[in-house]
């Protein structure tokens, strides 16, 4: 399956970088390159052919990431978002993912995580690698509160998001609990439009701050 990719960076050195790595993989398609959030949508919009996936530097002039990040949400919400940052700060990311970003990339990582959480989040819509996992969830433990408000979830939904937050498939959630793709993707919807987050990212967030899931998954690891 082709990924159809956008790079967004004002850096013309990283820019080009990134483009000659990711044209190194068999699937990637990178479909067009921008130095700034103006730029990039006017590329959107020329752009005939569908964008699966925008890699997207934060600290740019002008309309900056977080700037940009809103806009694709408004008018491409189905594109990817895939934040290229050299900070790493736990609210800095939760922030980011609130606001939609599907994952996240610390500009340091390695060209195998580069090309691995391209391929999970075209796949599943969010990745953490092992790092950013630690950051968000090592420490949470112990200190969250369960929400009720509109978040009473059906016993189905609730084995759903706990398959969602151990980066299971929908292919892989459908086989464990016996039901058909397509009801897993309802669920999840459900369960998007319950928490009233922006994708299956923020809804692990979600999930996560308000004490809906069992992390032990997360925590052995570190």
């Amino acid at each position: 399956m082709q990924i159809n990719i956008g790079i967004v960076d004002d850096q013309l050195l990283f820019l080009k970088g990134m483009v000659s790595l990711l044209e190194r993989y068999k699937g990637f398609n990178v479909l067009w390159e921008a130095q700034s959030g103006a730029e990039a949508m006017d590329r959107l919009h020329e752009q005939p052919e569908k964008t699966d996936i925008i890699l997207l530097d934060l600290n740019m002039p002008g309309t900056d990431g977080i700037e940009v990040i809103k806009q694709l949400k408004e008018k491409f919400p189905d594109i990817k978002v895939i934040i290229l940052s050299i900070h790493d700060e736990e609210r800095f990311i939760i922030r980011l993912i609130e606001l939609g970003a599907n994952s996240y990339l610390v500009k340091n990582a390695s060209p195998e995580e580069v090309e691995k959480t391209i391929r999970i989040t075209s796949e599943k819509g969010f990745y953490f690698n092992d790092r950013i996992s630690n950051i968000l969830f090592s420490n949470i433990n112990g200190t969250r509160k369960r929400t009720a408000l509109a978040t009473d979830f059906t016993k189905r939904e609730q084995e759903v998001l706990q398959c969602i937050c151990e980066d299971l498939s929908t292919k892989d959630i459908a086989k464990k609990l016996f039901i058909s793709e397509r009801t897993v993707e309802g669920h999840r919807n459900s369960l998007i439009l319950k928490t009233n987050v922006k994708n299956t990212a923020g809804l692990v967030i979600f999930a996560v701050k308000n004490n809906h899931v069992d992390l032990n998954f997360y925590l052995k690891k570190y």
